[in-house]
């Protein structure tokens, strides 16, 4: 079951901004070749019907090799409100520390008895991109867990 519906008079400006990130996250993850059979798969299939979000998952896994990963990746997007906040703290000059929030804009609401089924905490992809004056390195990783740690390839005290 899809957190937004249409009756709920949330449905927005937000939620296609969300939609279009997560999109393109989704493409990020899979690879550019990967994304757009899965989507070519996913239009075709339901271009004359009514399409539900297990159905672009299905689609959209046929073409992934980590389809298990996937779906938790989505899920915790979709079947969740609002987006994580990651914060990065430099722990050494090879070594952060990411620690994942729910963003919530302040504007004074008190939020009551408002739970999640992940517990407000999302699979982020990130990816690092060092650069120095001898070669540039990426490393991605996929941030499950409220907070995480990790080495950087290589130092980071020249990015700050």
């Amino acid at each position: 079951k899809a957190v937004v519906s249409t009756q709920s008079g949330h449905y927005g400006r937000v939620t296609y901004k969300k939609g279009a990130t997560v999109l393109a996250m989704l493409r990020d993850v899979m690879g550019e070749d990967n994304f757009k059979s899965g989507m070519t798969d996913f239009l075709n299939t339901y271009k004359y019907s009514t399409a539900r979000y297990d159905d672009l998952l299905t689609s959209m896994t046929k073409f992934s090799h980590q389809g298990a990963e996937l779906r938790l990746f989505m899920n915790s997007y979709i079947l969740q409100k609002n987006y994580p906040l990651i914060k990065v703290e430099v722990l050494n000059d090879r070594k952060i520390r990411l620690v994942q929030s729910r963003y919530v804009r302040e504007s004074g609401m008190v939020i009551k008895n408002d739970t999640s089924p992940f517990n407000y905490t999302w699979h982020v992809p990130i990816t690092f991109k060092t650069d120095s004056m001898k070669y540039s390195t990426d490393k991605s990783i996929m941030m499950s867990k409220k907070e995480k740690s990790t080495d950087c390839d290589s130092a980071l005290i020249p990015l700050l």
